[in-house]
């Protein structure tokens, strides 16, 4: 005989199946293969939830809730965009009210936090078009990310100066976009210098004003994803946890070995000569 949790598990592995099923149904009448594969994963991502919410009630409006919740997201009601269909054109299909589709559409936007141009739930053509794509925000400042001038560092070689210590050589190369040929200067520091002082040496070999926000980020290609993180505190809004001050960590803690990569990103609030 089997037990309450195992049907359980045999009732979520149906009710999952016929979701897809039925979202892919209208997706092949009236939407695309994007939306169909919008909704098979967050029909799954439903499924994994301690609560599967799918479990009672009709799935049909379940089915309606998940297109019309993924639909309010991406646009799908406004005219000008393509694919293009009404909330009643849902109903409709389903056979449910639009009060109840639209409730349960936003009991799903809740639980999963759903909004406008949602990283795991926005369609391509809307990702593309997404204007907080191209700006971050950073020492509590609005920035444009393609204007922010950038250098990579990188550990040269170590060596063990008998009065002062561990000292590091560092390549900095500057940005091709802002370099007509390739830039680059090799600084000598004291390892336990902290990130501070190495922004500020790698400011003035440039001959720049270091009177501008920056940061180190270990995300070369895209600096907005980086794992390490280290700005200057702007005062302006609260430090994230993700985020360490560059005053208090020492350069060794972060070059902790040869030819490790950084970006270094200087003139946050785009106000300095380098733009």
């Amino acid at each position: 005989m089997r037990t309450s949790k195992e049907l359980e598990t045999n009732k979520k592995k149906e009710r999952t199946q016929q979701l897809i099923k039925l979202t892919e149904s209208f997706c092949n009448t009236s939407l695309d293969g994007e939306y169909k594969e919008l909704c098979k994963k967050l029909v799954f991502k439903m499924s994994r939830k301690r609560n599967v919410p799918f479990l009672s009630g009709r799935i049909e409006i379940w089915a309606a809730a998940i297109i019309h919740a993924l639909g309010s997201i991406n646009f799908l009601f406004d005219k000008k965009t393509k694919p293009y269909v009404t909330a009643e054109d849902i109903c409709k299909f389903f056979g449910t009210s639009r009060s109840t589709t639209s409730q349960k559409a936003n009991v799903i936007k809740d639980m999963f936090k759903l909004y406008y141009f949602d990283d795991e739930f926005s369609t391509s053509y809307n990702k593309d078009r997404n204007p907080l794509s191209k700006v971050a925000m950073i020492n509590g400042f609005i920035t444009m990310i393609s204007d922010l001038p950038n250098f990579s560092s990188e550990i040269e070689s170590v060596f063990r100066d008998n009065e002062n210590g561990e000292i590091l050589i560092i390549k900095v190369t500057l940005d091709e976009r802002y370099a007509q040929k390739h830039i680059f200067r090799l600084l000598a520091i004291q390892a336990t210098d902290t990130l501070y002082d190495l922004a500020e040496a790698i400011v003035q070999s440039f001959d720049f004003d270091f009177d501008h926000s920056f940061g180190f980020f270990d995300n070369i290609k895209n600096w907005t994803k980086s794992d390490e993180k280290y700005e200057i505190s702007s005062g302006v809004i609260e430090d994230s946890e993700l985020i360490k001050n560059v005053k208090e960590v020492t350069i060794n803690e972060v070059f902790n070995e040869i030819e490790k990569k950084m970006l270094f990103l200087y003139d946050l609030v785009m106000n300095g000569s380098l733009l």
